[in-house]
């Protein structure tokens, strides 16, 4: 059985924090690392104090293992999704991270999310650890996303881009997905120093 055939894709539960919110921190700094005044030993904390990173199980939240190693995750949101919310003591983490950092991580990631349509899947968030990237995990673990849209009775799957990522858009346009517009956001500038992104949509 080669490596592709041995992995599993499940529902996040709560003993899998620790393994997700490591996967979770190399995502983010790659993306934030220039706007925040934190170290990345720190990001963890920040990350579940945020809300960022749930620390519950969630509807459309994935993890992808091998042998109990979690090597991916998957988040996924849509219109009337039924998450439980984090209860968020801004007073707290200003006092704790800094009211820039938690204001400037704010706006960004309000800036880059996609407000669900009726009938539309948004690929919120995926990430697999650098050691296994280049493998195929990524496209499994995308294409379990895309049936379980489809199962879901989902008519597409939307995501957002930078323009600068070619990896990813070469990954998720051999996947199908086409691009329907270029988008300039100006607060993605200030923040991550990335102004263009791609809007793509999978039609099921």
């Amino acid at each position: 059985m080669n490596e592709i055939e041995n992995i599993n894709i499940r529902e996040f539960q709560k003993k899998d924090l620790g393994q997700v919110v490591d996967i979770c921190v190399y995502a983010f700094y790659k993306k934030f690392h220039k706007t925040l005044n934190l170290k990345k030993e720190d990001l963890a904390n920040f990350l579940i104090d945020l809300g960022i990173v749930p620390s519950f199980s969630q509807p459309g939240y994935f993890i992808a293992e091998i042998d109990d190693k979690i090597i991916g995750v998957l988040i996924l949101s849509w219109k009337r999704q039924k998450l439980t919310k984090t209860r968020i003591d801004y007073f707290s983490l200003f006092s704790k991270y800094g009211w820039k950092n938690v204001i400037d991580t704010m706006i960004g990631l309000i800036a880059l999310d996609i407000k669900p349509k009726k009938e539309i899947c948004i690929f919120k968030s995926m990430a697999i650890i650098p050691d296994m990237q280049k493998r195929g995990f990524a496209a499994k673990l995308a294409k379990y996303g895309i049936e379980y849209a489809k199962k879901e009775g989902f008519k597409k799957i939307a995501l957002r881009i930078a323009s600068s990522n070619t990896k990813a858009i070469n990954h998720i346009e051999r996947l199908n997905f086409r691009i329907k517009k270029e988008e300039k956001i100006y607060y993605s500038k200030i923040f991550f120093g990335i102004e263009k992104w791609h809007y793509y949509e999978l039609l099921l």
